[in-house]
């Protein structure tokens, strides 16, 4: 079944990811925060998912960093990521 409300936040989510991906290296838990400043909960079984699928199609590519002792995929959004 069609659930059109779902498929409109992922797609709103996976627009603005790959916004904030072409501008600078972004990582899911910076994105997610920012996405609670503007008023928006998006869980991390939403949000990693949609990340894993957008570097699987292409549109993405992430590297591993250590911050504050944690290990942290960054995102960059890829030439077709920015056609998209």
């Amino acid at each position: 079944m069609v659930n059109l409300r779902r498929d409109m936040i992922q797609g709103l989510v996976r627009v603005r990811f790959l916004h904030a991906a072409a501008l600078r290296p972004v990582s899911g838990v910076e994105f997610s925060q920012e996405l609670a400043t503007a008023g928006h909960q998006v869980s991390p079984g939403t949000l990693y998912p949609l990340l894993h699928a957008m570097e699987k199609a292409g549109w993405v590519k992430s590297t591993g960093r250590m911050v504050k002792g944690k290990r942290r995929r960054y995102y960059r959004a890829t030439k077709k990521g920015r056609n998209q």
